[in-house]
């Protein structure tokens, strides 16, 4: 598969199968493939560790995120991006959801 356009401020995203319900370690990565004029973009991975870049002219920025998750009830992972500038395109965009016993932090 090609790199994918991302086309005005749609929100464009890519996402795993349906996973089980549990507990997930998540790795996303992608090449985010610059266009003639800078390209502006915001991605995240599963609704968290949202990130804000600018991709130069005719650049390649190399996107890599991680994040946890708890899914209460089966459903995919996604990786969303929105650009704000440019046409950029994403190309060899993965997500990597490693089941784990369980995911402890801070509080919220």
């Amino acid at each position: 598969m090609g790199p994918t356009h991302c086309v005005g401020r749609v929100r464009h995203g890519w996402r795993t199968p349906v996973l089980p319900a549990g507990s997930y370690v998540l790795q996303g990565r992608a090449n985010v493939l610059g266009s003639p004029i800078a390209s502006i973009l915001i991605c995240s991975l599963a609704n968290d560790a949202a990130q804000n870049f600018t991709v130069a002219s005719n650049a390649v920025f190399p996107l890599s995120m991680a994040a946890t998750t708890v899914l209460a009830e089966p459903a995919p992972i996604e990786l969303n991006c929105l650009k704000s500038a440019g046409t950029p395109q994403i190309a060899q965009a993965h997500i990597i959801a490693t089941s784990v016993n369980s995911v402890t932090g801070p509080p919220d």
